[in-house]
């Protein structure tokens, strides 16, 4: 594998060559998918909620940290928010507003793969990046996607963080102040959406130094200097925005995100997350990671031999054969593939990328910096699959943390190898044909997940710009919720345990508190006891029980896994009232079965005195607290 420039165009891929070629069908696919996965990609219940109820209610007048509890940056909140103060608030809105960013990280990852390998690399990166992870509909909840994400910092964040190593990039060409300072406001940006980002441009942004520092300049010196000082006025500019309407202790607490949880470790150690890096089960990780690695070297290796053998001059029929015996490796049982493991490789890949790069660097510098390039997004993309490192996948978390390492994938297969070969006196071509083959498989095979996804999604949720689709069981009892939230008057409250704040949203009702969610994250990182005061201090008007397994987190009911002292509270306080007319489905938190139950405050009778459970203790061992309460309360 050899990182810079790519082969020269062979009679096969002259149409790559014609600037208007990859710009047309990566324009002609966005849309395509754009309109097959419209108002499908949104989940009705697990996370999106919060994406739609926060900036609704900062652009109400609510304050992120003081009047919404909030555990990632500010940045990607207030985005959202100012776009529904500006356009109002509802799903089309946010939709539209975070389409540039797309457009963006899909232009952004173009320019990197033509620099790293050529105009058909880039083409094929920008194709397989709509198709596996900006449209994509692969896992059980619709969220994993770039449109509507489950967190939009995820989505924001790529997008800064591929820019800045882009100006990254072209300081190491130019050394021109603007390009640091840029650089280092970009990834100031980047501290503001989620730390596992920072960290990542953190690494690109040093190794980038390293490579300017090896340039023999007077100037380095100052451009680190602008690059840190530039990258410290985002934060400080959050700080002091805050400020305006909090303490400067809880501005600084919100500005910095996730770290405070971060530091404590109580979060990671779930199993949760966990599984997701692969470590409950390490053996089996390792195992699944040497595998694979076999059966993409196998093709690899095949093909490259093949390409390297003299072939006569009819080429066609040659690269035709490659093609169909690409697709026939890949395509072979598909249905039987496990096909979320497949890019389990990923981070042998990047590992490789980064040591080839500074190898190549060393041994003949090139004036282009590839190297320089290839290595720092192959720094970002180890760092990000420091959280899926055994498991890496391009689902669930993968659709983000995996996204650069996949694109890498796809710059060595289309541009790097090809290169290789054509130095060496091989048909690159031959090689192409044959990796097309099996790589446009897992691309149609990916497209058959997404589309076998989408068809579960036949109830319609929402009305107007706010509505979507979603699968009949869920769709059908939120609607039924949600019809039941609209009869209540506009003033009261509703909270919804452990999760459900799209009833909310739909409903245009506020929460009674500041927390949305009560999932185990989220009792972690705000506390049991200080989600029980606040509730205390401002009791909800009503409450939606909504049914969520959360084995995940390796707590399975809330009020009998976890959040035992909230479920208590609630079932001293509330009583189900019955909505007989109304499909809501089984009995909330007790089996397999999907339901919702409205609850709502329990009748006081003279002289009662109501026992509220008040913060102390672990489990259900909390203390009680007696209230005398009269009728005329």
């Amino acid at each position: 594998m050899t990182v810079p420039a790519s082969p020269n165009p062979s009679p096969a891929i002259h149409l790559w060559q014609r600037r208007w070629a990859t710009p047309a069908l990566i324009a002609a696919a966005f849309i395509a998918l754009l309109l097959w996965t419209w108002q499908r990609l949104a989940d009705v219940l697990i996370d999106f909620g919060v994406q739609l109820y926060v900036p609704w209610q900062l652009s109400q007048g609510k304050v992120l940290y003081r009047d919404i509890a909030h555990y990632t940056g500010p940045l990607s909140v207030y985005y959202n928010a100012l776009a529904f103060r500006t356009f109002g608030a509802n799903l089309r809105v946010l939709e539209l507003a975070n389409l540039p960013i797309l457009i963006g990280i899909v232009i952004a990852i173009h320019y990197v793969a033509h620099r790293l390998g050529g105009r058909l690399c880039a083409a094929v990166c920008a194709l397989s990046f709509l198709i596996l992870f900006a449209f994509a509909h692969i896992s059980v909840a619709g969220n994993y996607n770039f449109l509507t994400p489950y967190e939009y910092e995820y989505t924001h964040a790529t997008l800064l963080c591929l820019t800045c190593v882009i100006f990254l990039h072209r300081l190491i060409l130019r050394s021109r102040p603007i390009d640091s300072a840029i650089a280092g406001f970009l990834a100031g940006m980047v501290f503001l959406t989620r730390a596992e980002f920072f960290l990542a441009i953190a690494g690109a942004a040093v190794v980038g130094f390293i490579f300017l520092a090896l340039i023999p300049r007077r100037s380095f010196p100052t451009l680190a200097f602008i690059f840190l000082a530039a990258a410290a006025l985002p934060p400080l500019i959050s700080i002091g925005l805050l400020r305006l309407a909090m303490p400067w202790t809880t501005a600084i607490h919100g500005t910095l995100g996730m770290w405070p949880a971060l530091l404590r470790g109580n979060v990671s150690a779930q199993h949760f997350y966990l599984h997701s890096m692969g470590l409950d089960h390490p053996q089996s990780g390792i195992r699944l990671l040497i595998v694979w690695t076999a059966v993409w070297s196998l093709p690899i290796a095949v093909f490259a031999g093949w390409a390297m053998i003299p072939k006569p001059n009819r080429a066609m029929p040659t690269l035709l054969i490659a093609f169909f015996l690409g697709t026939i490796f890949a395509g072979w049982q598909w249905r039987l593939r496990d096909w979320p493991s497949m890019f389990r490789p990923l981070p042998l890949l990047v590992v490789a990328v980064i040591l080839i790069s500074l190898i190549q660097h060393f041994r003949r510098p090139s004036l282009s910096q590839s190297p320089a390039l290839a290595a720092m997004l192959g720094v970002l993309s180890l760092i990000l699959l420091a959280k899926v490192f055994l498991y890496a996948r391009i689902i669930h978390y993968g659709c983000w943390l995996a996204m650069p390492a996949a694109m890498l994938l796809v710059i060595t297969l289309f541009g790097w190898i090809p290169a290789t070969i054509h130095r060496r006196g091989g048909s690159a071509a031959a090689f192409y044909a044959g990796i097309a083959g099996a790589w446009t498989t897992v691309l149609i095979v990916h497209l058959a997940i997404s589309g076998a996804a989408m068809k579960q999604l036949k109830v319609s949720v929402g009305n107007g710009a706010d509505q979507f689709w979603a699968d009949s069981l869920r769709g059908t009892r939120v609607n039924s919720a949600v019809l039941a939230a609209g009869q209540i008057p506009p003033g009261k409250t509703i909270d919804c345990f452990p999760e459900g704040i799209m009833i909310n949203y739909l409903a245009r009702r506020q929460t009674s508190t500041p927390f949305v969610n009560f999932n185990p994250p989220d009792l972690l990182l705000f506390g049991e006891d200080r989600m029980l005061q606040a509730l205390n201090d401002s009791p909800p008007d009503f409450i939606f029980l909504v049914h969520k397994d959360t084995s995940e987190f390796g707590e399975k009911f809330f009020g009998r896994d976890y959040g035992q002292k909230l479920y208590a509270w609630v079932r001293t306080n509330y009583q189900v009232q019955d909505l007989p007319m109304l499909d809501l489905g089984g009995e909330p938190l007790r089996s397999d079965e999907f339901g919702i139950r409205l609850l709502i405050p329990k009748p006081p009778q003279e002289g009662q005195r109501r026992l509220i459970y008040m913060p102390g203790g672990a489990g259900t061992s909390a203390s009680l607290a007696a209230d005398s309460v009269s009728t005329a309360e």
